[in-house]
């Protein structure tokens, strides 16, 4: 039993060194990988502007001119003015702000309800593993961009609808992936000797097995931001996300079409935003796969 308890001691010291040798992998990965480093650079440049909106935007999103509506391109309005003669630049910065947010906060929501449903499955089975698993089955029934259409429909265009229904999105697939985690780590030895040291249930979980299962979270929920900013983009171009006046990606592109003719601009770089963002993404996203994923080294 003195043995048994000395592993169990060590099993964090053992999780930190796998934890910086993950950290060494991944720069090791991004050093080599341009496409990924570009990308990471990217997003950094995307969040930085995002966060200080109002330091970097020339214009207020909302500042009206309408003397200056549909103008193209000029050292005044670097990538033109929309059809109430809206800063373009600044729109598309602020709009940045708010399509991240949404994306993220899906996002982390769907990883805290998918992690959820995966630990109470895997770790108790019986009954509570049917239970969500057929809750999870209930959830895939649904087209994603259907259900979350259908949440936003029902509770109405906001921010935080808007999350919740990206929440209900992702967090199936990541429920399977953590209750297979799970279900493979139940009968590993540093489980074993920590039931039998008499570690409670909740030790078990928030010890040893959720730190065990963060490399195939972390992914998941990296590549999970893609989809979900492109959803609060489609949503948004559908007119069921961000309500105007607020500055949003999708909602951009859908407001732009109308003057595709005229000011082709007004679609072509919400929509080149949107393309780079989820690329850069899922380069970056890939290479997280390829440094913590133990069956790709």
């Amino acid at each position: 039993m003195v043995d048994s308890g000395v592993r169990v001691a060590r099993w964090p010291g053992a999780r930190a060194g796998r934890s910086s040798g993950a950290l060494l992998r991944l720069r090791r990965h991004l050093a080599g990988n341009r496409l990924a480093l570009a990308g990471a650079a990217y997003l950094a440049v995307v969040l930085v502007a995002a966060s200080t909106a109002s330091l970097v935007a020339p214009y207020a999103p909302d500042k009206q001119d309408l003397l200056s509506r549909l103008d193209p391109p000029s050292s005044q309005h670097w990538l033109g003015t929309d059809e109430a003669g809206r800063d373009e630049l600044s729109r598309l910065i602020y709009g940045a702000r708010v399509s991240l947010f949404i994306a993220l906060g899906g996002t982390a929501g769907g990883v805290l309800l998918g992690t959820a449903l995966g630990l109470i499955g895997g770790f108790f089975g019986g009954s509570l593993d049917h239970l969500t698993m057929r809750l999870v089955d209930i959830m895939y029934a649904f087209p994603g961009i259907l259900l979350a259409i259908l949440i936003v429909a029902v509770m109405g265009p906001s921010l935080v609808n808007l999350i919740i229904a990206l929440t209900v999105f992702s967090a199936p697939t990541l429920a399977r992936i953590v209750r297979a985690s799970v279900l493979s780590l139940k009968p590993r030895e540093f489980i074993e000797a920590a039931r039998a040291i008499g570690a409670t249930q909740p030790r078990v979980v928030f010890r040893h097995l959720v730190p065990n299962t963060l490399a195939p979270i972390i992914v998941h929920a990296t590549l999970s931001v893609a989809g979900a900013l492109l959803t609060a983009a489609a949503l948004g171009f559908l007119g069921v996300g961000v309500q105007p006046p607020t500055a949003e990606w999708g909602a951009m592109l859908s407001a732009g079409q109308e003057y595709m003719r005229n000011a082709s601009f007004l679609v072509t770089f919400p929509g080149v935003l949107i393309f780079l963002t989820v690329l850069s993404v899922n380069l970056v996203g890939d290479t997280l796969r390829d440094a913590l994923d133990p069956h790709l080294r």
